[in-house]
C-alpha cells in the first residue's frame, strides 16, 4: 500500500502504529496499537461534574457565557 500510495509515513508525535490484517473473507481489517497514544495522553485531574448540576448553577441567568460554565466547573 505505501508503493501504491495509499497510506504514507506519518511525521506526528502522537502517531500509532497500524496494520492491516486479513480477514477470513479476504478483506481488510484495520488494527492499531495505541501504546504510543495513551503514554501522550494527560489525564484528566479533576472529575466532570454532572450536566444536571452545570444546568442548576447557571439556572436563571439569561446569558450563559464560556467563562460561566469553566468558573461552575471549578467551584467543587
Amino acid at each position: 500500500m505505501l508503493a501504491e500510495g495509499k497510506i504514507g509515513h506519518s511525521k506526528s508525535p502522537a502517531g500509532a502504529a497500524i496494520l492491516f490484517v486479513p480477514k477470513p473473507e479476504g478483506r481488510l481489517r484495520l488494527c492499531m496499537d495505541p501504546g504510543q497514544l495513551n503514554k501522550l495522553t494527560i489525564l484528566d485531574k479533576y472529575p466532570l461534574l454532572l450536566m444536571t448540576e452545570l444546568r442548576g448553577r447557571v439556572a436563571g441567568a439569561t446569558i450563559i457565557m464560556k467563562l460561566d460554565l469553566k468558573e461552575s466547573y471549578h467551584l467543587n
